[in-house]
């Protein structure tokens, strides 16, 4: 008994040969209603080319891709990293207003949340500055009041001192010089009479000489203490004015210019501090007003989670028009803004996008008809035009400098036909020119030795060697202009020449 394993791989061997035996009794028998030699004349005849007159067309054969002329692009719009979360079938037909995709919104939501406390905040902060600064306004003014009140005081006290004290004791020191002089004075003359009539008096005795002595020696002493007293009465008139006065002045002086200069100090401090609370108040309004922003944007944002279309159509992943880098559309893909990565085209305006290599720049030109098959239906032959061709060159390989060289190129498709659909790959015939009545073999039957060309005519021995001249020729047929005529057979492969042979 064989294993599950083993049986499974001698059930495959056998399928394999059944299938190889299938293929080769296929390419080895012979057509239905014939028998071998038919068939082999059959394939004979593949190899030949009976040359005959008729149209050729000029024009080359390439191949493009269908494209919309007019393409609804669908990009994720918001600055706010997320994710898919649902996106519509590829090529599901949607309508007007049909849900095409969703992004998660729950770090959106978050972050909607975060800015409405933030400006809450915001606003009360600022409710509570606003509060400080009524505060501040009325204790500015009560600092700015009382250094103006003590600048008063030093105006007042300085005015008082030069206009009244200090005149008033200046004229108290000089009447008292003046009365302490009177006072001199008055004594000087008692003591001068006095010793006058001591001088003319004649005493009767002793005692009473003694006694005037007494009274003499007393009035002498009171005048020398008026003397001394007249003395500190000018020392102190003479200290006044030379010290104490200006002293006093420049003092008071001095506190009146201290005064004003804290008035001063007081005044911009004041300003200052309301200043500094004023740009406070403004940076958290401007704050509040960014925040405000941004909760409006972000709110906004929400709507843009989800993405509806706005026309009717077939739904296609990426951007048609990206050659490179296009986008794997799946849920759980990162969001990534302005990138495209959903489109709608509007299959009633189809073009077909083409390279045209650069060796047949000269042999396709704007309004050239053409003929398009996609790849699918290659019997299917649908009119164009040439609407489009770049005026510069681009390498095929846009990162390789050494890469061939083609030119970006547009046909427009005439009418609407169902079997075209953006996307698709398709076939495409050029129309150059069309030369009437030519004669013409394919391409396979020319050959070249030494710059001159030749084919090979079938004849009823074997075949000869035949130089011909060439004129226009496309993709798979030459014209010829001498050296054969309608009628002849031409090979369409160079064929075996045994040594001997007539073939010439």
């Amino acid at each position: 008994m064989l294993s599950g394993k083993k049986r499974k791989i001698a059930v495959s061997a056998l399928l394999v040969a059944l299938l190889a035996a299938a293929i080769i009794a296929y390419f080895l028998s012979p057509p239905a209603g014939g028998d071998v030699k038919s068939a082999k004349a059959r394939r004979a005849l593949d190899r030949f080319h009976k040359v005959k007159r008729g149209d050729l067309v000029l024009g080359v054969s390439l191949s493009g891709t269908v494209n919309a002329q007019k393409k609804y692009k669908i990009a994720y719009k918001v600055p706010f990293n997320t994710k898919l979360i649902y996106v519509v079938d590829e090529n599901a037909h949607v309508k007007e207003g049909e849900v095409l995709a969703k992004f998660e919104t729950e770090g959106l939501e978050q972050k909607i949340e975060d800015l409405k406390l933030d400006l809450e905040n915001k606003r009360k902060s600022l409710a509570i500055a606003s509060k400080e600064r009524d505060v501040l306004v009325s204790t500015n003014k009560a600092t700015v009041a009382a250094a103006e009140n003590r600048l008063v005081d030093a105006e007042e006290a300085f005015n008082k001192y030069v206009r009244y004290d200090g005149p008033r004791q200046k004229d108290n020191l000089e009447l008292a010089v003046d009365n302490e002089e009177q006072k001199l004075k008055e004594m000087e003359s008692n003591y001068q009479k006095e010793l006058e009539a001591f001088n003319d008096t004649i005493f009767s005795s002793e005692a009473d000489m003694n006694t005037a002595k007494l009274k003499l020696e007393g009035l002498a002493k009171a005048v020398k203490g008026q003397k001394v007293a007249l003395h500190n009465a000018t020392l102190n008139l003479k200290i006044f004015k030379r010290y104490t006065y200006p002293d006093t002045v420049t003092s008071l002086e001095n506190r009146l210019d201290e005064t004003k200069l804290n008035l001063e100090q007081v005044r911009i401090s004041t300003r200052s501090k309301l200043r500094q609370h004023d740009d406070d108040i403004y940076r958290q309004k401007l704050n509040i007003k960014k925040v405000e922003k941004d909760l409006a944007r972000y709110s906004g944002y929400l709507p843009m989670m989800t993405i509806n279309s706005s026309v009717d159509g077939i739904v296609m992943y990426g951007d048609p028009d990206r050659r490179w880098g296009r986008v794997d559309v799946k849920v759980g893909m990162d969001a990534k803004r302005n990138k495209v990565f959903l489109t709608i085209p509007d299959l009633s305006q189809l073009i077909v996008n083409f390279d045209l290599p650069e060796q047949y720049r000269q042999r396709v030109s704007i309004g050239d008809k053409a003929l398009v098959s996609p790849e699918s239906t290659p019997n299917l032959k649908i009119q164009a035009v040439v609407s489009k061709i770049e005026a510069l060159p681009v390498n095929q390989i846009g990162w390789d400098p050494y890469s061939p060289k083609i030119y970006k190129s547009i046909l427009e498709v005439t009418g609407n036909h169902k079997g075209l659909v953006s996307g698709m790959s398709v076939r495409i015939e050029t129309i150059h020119s069309v030369l009437k009545n030519r004669l013409t073999i394919p391409v396979e039957a020319v050959f070249e030795r030494n710059g001159q060309y030749l084919v090979y005519v079938k004849t009823k021995t074997k075949y000869k060697e035949v130089p011909i001249d060439i004129g226009a020729s496309n993709d798979n047929f030459v014209e010829i202009t001498a050296g054969l005529s309608e009628g002849d057979v031409v090979y369409l492969f160079r064929p075996f020449k045994s040594s001997g042979s007539g073939g010439k």
